[in-house]
């Protein structure tokens, strides 16, 4: 019997580090297929994942594509424009930092302006518990690609 046990413990032990190469190939693999995805593979998941989430029809969630990619393009257009140029590791100068507050705020204007306008348009296609329910899970995809970048650092 204690031989029995000690093969079998033997047995466990000797598999396990190949579980663990198996589990990290899964995870390799798994991270190469996210990084491969374009703009539009991420977009059109995003669109499937919104339209399940919001529970559409298929006439409702065709009106919703068009008009969420509008808005994700505008939206994209807005966070590229302010992405900052230069030696992020420099020490600014107060006028710098200044600056860069006021094309902040500017830029918060903007996404303000946009999320009213389509606001309005979703609202055309979805109720206003859907609508927000857009705007909630942008922001928090929004942190949560956030923490990743931060992660990444």
């Amino acid at each position: 019997m204690k031989k029995m046990i000690f093969l079998i413990a033997m047995a466990i032990t000797a598999t396990m580090p190949m579980m663990a190469q198996q589990q990290q190939n899964v995870q390799k693999k798994q991270k190469e297929t996210r990084q491969r995805l374009s703009p539009e593979q991420m977009q059109q998941m995003r669109i499937k994942h919104l339209i399940n989430d919001l529970a559409l029809d298929d006439a409702t969630a065709a009106k919703f594509t068009e008009i969420y990619k509008d808005y994700s393009k505008e939206m994209g257009n807005i966070r590229k424009s302010y992405h900052a140029k230069g030696d992020k590791k420099k020490e600014l100068t107060d006028a710098e930092i200044d600056a860069q507050t006021k094309t902040r705020f500017q830029q918060s204007r903007k996404i303000i302006d946009v999320r009213e306008k389509y606001y309005e348009r979703f609202r055309k296609v979805l109720t206003a518990r859907q609508t927000k329910k857009i705007f909630d899970m942008e922001q928090r995809m929004g942190r949560s690609v956030k923490g990743k970048m931060m992660k990444r650092r």
